[in-house]
């Protein structure tokens, strides 16, 4: 007959199993679905009407399976974004924004996405500036390998009647004030093999004026003493 386990015996494997570590189902970061912020600078000059008064401003973020070709759209095409960029759209978010304003709006990658692209409603958009498209790396390995300090970040600016986005900060960029780490550290291509943003190829650098010729050393012939004068003759 077997005999029941002793209270002290129990006791001693209910400490041998509470002290073993809970398993771990936490994954590491390059295997989550990439979760960017989007850090958004407003212009107090935002949206204007038609008096100059700022107005706010409807701003869509897709998530798209592939590039859009922006040249082939134009502002017109805001006036049925469902279908702005057909067949490509995996998942949307809209948002308002106010002048002088600063928002983060986070997002998670949906499968499949490749593409970020950001349109501005703008009462008087023109034919360019009202959308920005920034691509999402492919490459994650560098998030297990040094994890960033801060959330990733895209950054965009609207002013009057411009959006830009990019996954650097953009000139005079402010921001919400929290941690950031720019998207770029996960750039498929190397810093000097990135393709130049439209509108600011890269110039090349201007060449150096030749040095002007040094002096000839040769020094000038020294003049010749004058000859010396003739006595007169006596006749």
């Amino acid at each position: 007959m077997l005999r029941p386990p002793s209270r002290l015996l129990v006791a001693l494997l209910a400490l041998v199993v509470g002290c073993r570590p809970p398993a771990s189902s936490a994954r590491p970061p390059c295997d989550e679905p990439l979760a960017p912020e989007v850090v958004v600078d407003a212009a107090a000059t935002l949206n204007p009407g038609h008096n100059g008064e700022a107005w706010p401003t409807q701003v869509i973020v897709f998530q798209l399976s592939g590039a859009p070709d922006l040249e082939a759209l134009s502002a017109s095409s805001l006036d049925d974004d469902a279908s702005l960029f057909d067949g490509l759209v995996v998942e949307r978010q809209e948002h308002v924004l106010y002048p002088a304003s600063h928002e983060r709006w986070p997002i998670t990658a949906a499968e499949g996405a490749t593409h970020l692209a950001l349109v501005a409603r703008f009462h008087r958009a023109s034919d360019d500036g009202w959308a920005a498209v920034v691509e999402l790396p492919r490459d994650r390995s560098g998030l297990c390998a040094s994890p960033p300090p801060g959330p990733l970040c895209v950054f965009v600016t609207l002013e009057r009647t411009s959006l830009r986005a990019g996954a650097l900060p953009l000139p005079g960029f402010v921001g919400d004030g929290g941690a950031c780490t720019p998207l770029a550290i996960l750039s498929d291509a190397p810093a000097d093999e990135a393709e130049p943003a439209r509108g600011s190829d890269r110039a090349s650098p201007p060449s150096l004026p030749d040095a002007p010729a040094a002096p000839s050393a040769d020094l000038p012939a020294a003049p010749k003493a004058p000859a010396a004068p003739k006595a007169p003759s006596w006749g």
